[in-house]
């Protein structure tokens, strides 16, 4: 919890230094997917969802990114998910005035959760209400992104979206669909 209080400190900071400098707000964008996790039995989970904010400053871009990525099962509410929130640094490349590329490197904080099984890190969560073997660490986390645009227009574009996450909890990488709206 304090790593989380320490990221939303650093965060509002940066918006505070963003007034005095004139970076300017570029883009919200929504991703939908899914992730592999590279600890555990169960392998691609079901869902990933991130959403980005990004700021530009003379070519660079500062992105405030949510990340959660889940299970839904038929039979419980889920097998396995995860949490995160994450600062990140980043450029951007026209390759195209259609085509544009993203990339993006940070630190964040990773909030997984799974459930303990004699002596296996992860199994199939088959009571949800089972407290007592129910883990949920915190890690500091480093993400990366990678984002292919396809722009519809100067403020609309989509394409596909590639997360990374090293943690100490579950490394994983995800594959979105991504959705961005310039401003």
């Amino acid at each position: 919890m304090k790593n989380v209080l320490l990221l939303i400190l650093l965060l509002k900071s940066v918006t505070f230094y963003t007034q005095e400098k004139k970076i300017k707000l570029k883009s919200f964008s929504f991703a939908l997917g899914g992730f592999q996790p590279y600890s555990g039995e169960n392998g691609n989970a079901n869902f990933y969802a991130s959403a980005d904010i990004t700021a530009n400053y003379e070519k660079n871009l500062f992105t405030s990114s949510l990340n959660r990525g889940f299970d839904i099962g038929f039979y419980n509410l889920g097998e396995r998910y995860n949490l995160s929130f994450d600062l990140l640094y980043g450029r951007e490349i026209t390759i195209f005035k259609w085509l544009h590329l993203e990339f993006h490197a940070g630190i964040g904080v990773f909030r997984g959760s799974y459930y303990k099984n004699e002596g296996q890190k992860w199994k199939i969560v088959k009571n949800a209400d089972d407290n007592k073997n129910h883990i949920t660490p915190i890690s500091l986390a480093f993400p990366s992104k990678f984002k292919m645009l396809f722009y519809l227009s100067e403020k609309s574009s989509f394409g596909v979206n590639i997360n990374t996450n090293l943690n100490h909890i579950s490394n994983l990488v995800a594959y979105n669909l991504i959705f961005q709206r310039n401003f």
